[in-house]
């Protein structure tokens, strides 16, 4: 299975995807789009997507995702990530 983004040049989460297994292309259901219709693919569909999530967290007095714990933990990820490249040794990532 492959995944590419459908148009060349474009960053990997601001479009949709070409889903292949092996040479036949793969059908994405529509239940996997969250955001309208109308609303065109990538950055426009990614704040319609945050604003949806931001709206049902409100409704539901719930915590949103990603959290600032998941932005902490990605950036402690991508440090470890460098660090490992400047000196060659694996790291834990607290």
């Amino acid at each position: 299975m492959t995944a590419t983004p459908a148009q060349r040049a474009t960053f990997i989460h601001w479009g949709d995807w070409d889903i292949r297994i092996g040479d036949d292309v793969a059908a994405v259901a529509d239940t996997c789009r969250t955001v309208p219709a109308g609303v065109r693919s990538g950055p426009p569909a990614n704040i319609a997507a945050l604003y949806q999530e931001a709206a049902r967290v409100i409704a539901e007095d719930g915590r949103p995702h990603p959290s600032f714990e998941t932005a902490l933990r990605h950036h402690r990820l991508l440090a470890a990530i460098e660090r490992s490249v400047t000196d060659g040794n694996a790291r834990e990532i607290p």
